[in-house]
């Protein structure tokens, strides 16, 4: 039998696989659990709002929705976990695009800034190394006047109070 392959995953958009999400650190385990308020918090125990149903809609898509209150597993804009009655809108996924690729900039201006002061801190440095190398030209071995004046005014330590 030849399938075309658009719709490869046509056989698998009704299939719904029921699980527990499920998380552990060193000091203890939580059930990911879905109210029917909305709210997703971490449970201990085991209990009806945890048992979630996975199911694929296309490749690199799968829907999470809760089994006891229908809910289904979101993200906000500010990447926090809620259940909602539909799926997300088509746009979000543009928004999450939209949100890497802001990350992405903001990542890149920080690099410039960065290569920015290294240039900066070359260049004061070139700027640093060119006066002392104009003031060792002036110099050539003489005194400035300034050190002159200083030698010729200088108390001797033995006048100091």
């Amino acid at each position: 039998m030849y399938v075309p392959v658009q719709n490869v995953l046509l056989p698998f958009s009704t299939q719904v696989r029921e699980c527990l999400l499920y998380t552990e650190n060193r000091k203890h385990g939580l059930f990911l659990e879905m109210k029917p308020d909305g709210s997703v918090r971490g449970s201990p125990v085991q209990k009806r709002n945890c048992v979630l149903n996975l199911r694929s809609v296309k490749a690199g898509e799968t829907v999470i929705q809760s089994s006891d209150t229908s809910l289904f597993l979101c993200v906000d804009d500010e990447d926090n976990l809620k259940g909602q009655m539909t799926t997300l809108p088509r746009g979000f996924r543009e928004r999450g695009r939209d949100r890497e690729r802001d990350r992405e900039r903001e990542r890149e201006r920080e690099r410039e800034r960065l290569r920015e002061r290294e240039r900066d801190k070359g260049s004061e440095t070139e700027e640093d190394e060119e006066k002392e190398r104009m003031m060792d030209e002036a110099s050539d071995g003489e005194e400035s006047d300034d050190t002159a004046y200083d030698r010729r005014h200088a108390i001797p330590p033995c006048d100091l109070p």
